[in-house]
Protein backbone atom coordinates (compact mmCIF):
# COMPACT_ATOMS: atom_id res chain seq x y z
CA UNK A 1 0.00 0.00 0.00
CA UNK A 2 1.15 3.55 -0.60
CA UNK A 3 2.91 5.15 2.36
CA UNK A 4 0.55 8.17 2.20
CA UNK A 5 -2.36 6.26 3.72
CA UNK A 6 -3.15 6.28 7.43
CA UNK A 7 -3.66 3.00 9.27
CA UNK A 8 -7.45 3.13 9.16
CA UNK A 9 -7.33 4.06 5.46
CA UNK A 10 -5.06 1.08 4.77
CA UNK A 11 -7.52 -1.16 6.58
CA UNK A 12 -10.36 0.05 4.34
CA UNK A 13 -8.20 -0.19 1.22
CA UNK A 14 -7.30 -3.82 1.96
CA UNK A 15 -10.94 -4.63 2.77
CA UNK A 16 -12.20 -3.14 -0.49
CA UNK A 17 -9.49 -4.81 -2.57
CA UNK A 18 -10.13 -8.08 -0.74
CA UNK A 19 -13.84 -7.85 -1.52
CA UNK A 20 -13.50 -6.35 -5.00
CA UNK A 21 -11.24 -8.98 -6.55
CA UNK A 22 -13.53 -11.96 -5.74
CA UNK A 23 -16.56 -9.94 -6.85
CA UNK A 24 -14.94 -9.18 -10.20
CA UNK A 25 -13.94 -12.80 -10.73
CA UNK A 26 -17.48 -13.86 -9.78
CA UNK A 27 -18.71 -11.65 -12.60
CA UNK A 28 -16.16 -13.18 -14.96
CA UNK A 29 -17.38 -16.65 -13.95
CA UNK A 30 -21.00 -15.73 -14.72
CA UNK A 31 -19.94 -14.22 -18.04
CA UNK A 32 -18.32 -17.49 -19.03
CA UNK A 33 -21.40 -19.41 -17.88
CA UNK A 34 -23.71 -17.27 -20.03
CA UNK A 35 -21.37 -17.08 -23.04
CA UNK A 36 -22.42 -20.40 -24.70
CA UNK A 37 -26.10 -19.40 -24.56
CA UNK A 38 -25.25 -15.99 -25.95
CA UNK A 39 -23.28 -17.53 -28.80
CA UNK A 40 -26.16 -19.90 -29.67
CA UNK A 41 -28.65 -17.04 -29.79
CA UNK A 42 -26.40 -14.83 -31.91
CA UNK A 43 -25.57 -17.65 -34.33
CA UNK A 44 -29.30 -18.43 -34.47
CA UNK A 45 -29.80 -15.14 -36.33
CA UNK A 46 -27.98 -16.61 -39.35
CA UNK A 47 -30.46 -17.38 -42.16
CA UNK A 48 -30.91 -21.00 -43.27
CA UNK A 49 -28.66 -22.09 -46.09
CA UNK A 50 -25.93 -19.59 -45.20
CA UNK A 51 -22.72 -20.56 -43.44
CA UNK A 52 -21.62 -18.39 -40.58
CA UNK A 53 -17.95 -17.41 -40.51
CA UNK A 54 -16.97 -15.86 -37.21
CA UNK A 55 -13.89 -13.64 -37.38
CA UNK A 56 -11.66 -14.18 -34.36
CA UNK A 57 -11.40 -10.46 -33.57
CA UNK A 58 -15.20 -10.16 -33.37
CA UNK A 59 -15.41 -13.19 -31.10
CA UNK A 60 -12.68 -11.86 -28.82
CA UNK A 61 -14.42 -8.48 -28.77
CA UNK A 62 -17.67 -10.14 -27.66
CA UNK A 63 -15.95 -12.17 -24.95
CA UNK A 64 -14.00 -9.16 -23.69
CA UNK A 65 -17.07 -6.94 -23.55
CA UNK A 66 -19.06 -9.56 -21.68
CA UNK A 67 -16.27 -10.24 -19.19
CA UNK A 68 -15.76 -6.53 -18.49
CA UNK A 69 -19.50 -5.77 -18.28
CA UNK A 70 -20.22 -8.67 -15.93
CA UNK A 71 -17.08 -8.05 -13.85
CA UNK A 72 -17.78 -4.36 -13.37
CA UNK A 73 -21.46 -4.95 -12.70
CA UNK A 74 -20.54 -7.22 -9.82
CA UNK A 75 -18.53 -4.32 -8.38
CA UNK A 76 -21.60 -2.06 -8.05
CA UNK A 77 -22.62 -3.40 -4.60
CA UNK A 78 -19.10 -2.65 -3.38
CA UNK A 79 -19.40 0.87 -4.79
CA UNK A 80 -22.70 1.36 -2.94
CA UNK A 81 -21.12 0.21 0.34
CA UNK A 82 -18.22 2.60 -0.27
CA UNK A 83 -20.64 5.49 -0.89
CA UNK A 84 -22.50 4.62 2.30
CA UNK A 85 -19.33 4.42 4.43
CA UNK A 86 -17.94 7.66 3.04
CA UNK A 87 -21.21 9.48 3.68
CA UNK A 88 -21.82 10.23 -0.01
CA UNK A 89 -25.23 8.58 -0.15
CA UNK A 90 -26.97 7.17 2.89
CA UNK A 91 -28.66 3.79 2.97
CA UNK A 92 -32.01 5.44 3.73
CA UNK A 93 -31.72 7.60 0.62
CA UNK A 94 -30.81 4.60 -1.56
CA UNK A 95 -33.84 2.76 -0.20
CA UNK A 96 -36.06 5.52 -1.57
CA UNK A 97 -34.59 4.99 -5.06
CA UNK A 98 -35.30 1.23 -5.31
CA UNK A 99 -37.93 1.44 -8.08
CA UNK A 100 -35.75 3.54 -10.35
CA UNK A 101 -32.72 1.41 -9.54
CA UNK A 102 -34.52 -1.80 -10.55
CA UNK A 103 -35.59 -0.22 -13.82
CA UNK A 104 -32.09 1.15 -14.48
CA UNK A 105 -30.39 -2.14 -13.60
CA UNK A 106 -32.74 -4.08 -15.87
CA UNK A 107 -32.19 -1.63 -18.73
CA UNK A 108 -28.42 -1.75 -18.24
CA UNK A 109 -28.34 -5.54 -18.21
CA UNK A 110 -30.53 -5.70 -21.33
CA UNK A 111 -28.11 -3.41 -23.18
CA UNK A 112 -24.91 -4.94 -21.79
CA UNK A 113 -25.76 -8.52 -22.78
CA UNK A 114 -25.65 -8.96 -26.55
CA UNK A 115 -28.15 -11.80 -26.79
CA UNK A 116 -31.92 -11.59 -26.52
CA UNK A 117 -32.36 -14.44 -24.06
CA UNK A 118 -33.63 -13.52 -20.59
CA UNK A 119 -31.17 -15.89 -18.91
CA UNK A 120 -28.12 -13.74 -19.58
CA UNK A 121 -30.00 -10.54 -18.75
CA UNK A 122 -31.17 -11.94 -15.41
CA UNK A 123 -27.73 -13.41 -14.67
CA UNK A 124 -26.34 -9.91 -14.97
CA UNK A 125 -29.21 -8.06 -13.26
CA UNK A 126 -29.62 -10.34 -10.23
CA UNK A 127 -26.25 -9.70 -8.53
CA UNK A 128 -26.43 -5.98 -9.14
Amino acid sequence: MPPGLHKHERKYAWAFVGAGVPLFFGGVFFAYQVLPTTAKVLIGFTPHGVSNLLPLDDLLDLVTRMVVAFGLSFEIPLLLVMLNLSGGVSGRRKLGWWRGMILGITAFSAVATPSTDPLSMLALAAPI
